[in-house]
């Protein structure tokens, strides 16, 4: 505890284990930190924070607020959880989650699925990422927003509202996703693209460049756009490449 002072009042941990003696590592407050959960290096655990099951807390990572870290996650990196946030899942990097953000792990047979978040990620809100998704770089989520599975969202890309990214789709560059628009199966949207709405994209379709898509539009199959605005849909043909709109 190289830098704690002497008589510093610390949190509660279960055992000795729970807590390394190497490094500047401290459990401060009312921070409880219990079962198997090992808190090392310079990492810090403080206010009203919860850490137990398996979780690690170690490198530089904070866990602080009313934030609660369980099961088999990880935190560390210079990553900062705090808020009320629940976190099942791996956060590293820079990456920030805070508010009512849910981060959850998921099983498949006998396989664990875990949630990666590094980079300089903010996920804030209510937003809920589970599965074995990825989210990285300088991603923000947000409000309502929920994304599973193996969806992948990273760049500069910002999904928010009640949006919903799921299977193996990917959101990245400076794409926005918002409303209650839904990206799934294969769908990409990248660069500027902006998808609202109730907007769908799925199969093996690609939203890019500065399009937009809102309205009850749907853009699956191996349909591609990259300009204009479509709000609407006028008919699809045996290909399944759907024929928009523009306005």
């Amino acid at each position: 505890f190289g830098d704690v002072k002497a008589g510093a009042l610390g949190g509660f941990i279960e055992k000795e284990d729970n807590l390394s003696h190497e490094g500047n590592c401290w459990v401060a407050g009312d921070a409880m930190v219990y079962r198997n959960a090992h808190v090392c290096d310079n990492a810090l655990v403080y206010d009203k924070a919860e850490v137990t099951g398996y979780a690690k807390i170690y490198e530089n990572a904070c866990v602080y607020g009313n934030a609660s870290v369980r099961v088999e996650a990880e935190v560390y990196g210079y990553a900062q959880v705090y808020g009320s946030a629940l976190i099942y899942g791996e956060i590293f990097g820079r990456a920030k989650v805070y508010g009512n953000a849910r981060i959850y792990e998921e099983v498949y047979g006998k396989f664990l699925e875990k949630t990666r978040i590094y980079g300089n990620v903010e996920v804030y809100g209510k937003a809920r990422v589970l599965g074995s998704t990825k989210v990285y770089c300088n991603a923000k989520i947000c409000e309502d927003a929920l994304i599973f599975q193996k969806a992948i969202v990273c760049d500069n890309a910002y999904i928010c509202g009640a949006a919903m990214v799921h299977g193996e789709a990917k959101i990245y560059g400076n794409a926005m996703v918002s409303g209650e628009a839904k990206i799934y199966e294969n769908g990409r949207v990248y660069g500027s693209a902006h998808v609202s709405v109730d907007a769908k994209v799925y199969g093996n379709a690609k939203v890019s460049g500065d399009a937009k898509v809102y309205g009850n539009t749907e853009v699956c199959g191996d349909s591609e756009i990259d300009s204009s605005i479509y709000k609407k849909t006028i008919a699809t043909d045996v290909t399944e490449r759907l024929v928009f709109i523009a306005v």
